[in-house]
């Protein structure tokens, strides 16, 4: 199946989905990337976006009136966004070596050996068993994990149904 065939099934779906709803408040929850503003532009990785950011799936949203969605797919954390009403979050933890602490603590280091490695892998494999590194990691955990959530708030939601 072609990427434009795999997004048209996933549309259709998610229509049919949506359709069943249309008198409900919907938070739709996806893993694919649904804007391409969010689409990973580094000639590295740009390869990876195939269909991720349809511009399909946010006529979709639009269509049905939905206000939230929340992704996931490209591991790097956005502030939410809102476009055209759709309100879009993207809080992925992602791998350890990926996270913000990691590149916080490499960023502070004053060890020149692990700031001149050229990937966060390398970089996350040059610190990973680092006693400071293991420190900063235990104090630093918490708040990782807090910045990777999507909380909606519960007084906003009184009356919602939810459908899994």
């Amino acid at each position: 199946m072609t990427d434009p065939e795999l997004t048209n099934q996933i549309c259709q779906a998610l229509e049919k989905a949506l359709a069943a709803l249309s008198d409900q408040t919907v938070i739709v929850a996806m893993h694919f990337v649904p804007h391409s503003i969010f689409t990973l532009k580094h000639p590295k990785v740009k390869a990876f976006n195939a269909f991720l950011g349809s511009p399909a799936f946010h006529d979709i949203f639009r269509r049905y009136g939905v206000k939230e969605v929340v992704f996931g797919h490209q591991h790097k954390r956005f502030s939410p966004q809102t476009i055209d009403g759709v309100t879009y979050h993207s809080r992925p933890l992602g791998y350890a070596k990926e996270w913000q602490l990691t590149r916080a603590f490499i960023r502070q280091t004053t060890l020149l050996t692990i700031r001149g490695r050229s990937t966060p892998s390398k970089a996350y494999c040059a610190i990973k068993e680092l006693k400071a590194f293991k420190d900063y990691f235990a104090q630093q955990l918490a708040a990782e994990l807090r910045d990777a959530m999507t909380i909606f708030d519960s007084n906003e939601m009184k009356g919602w149904t939810y459908e899994y």
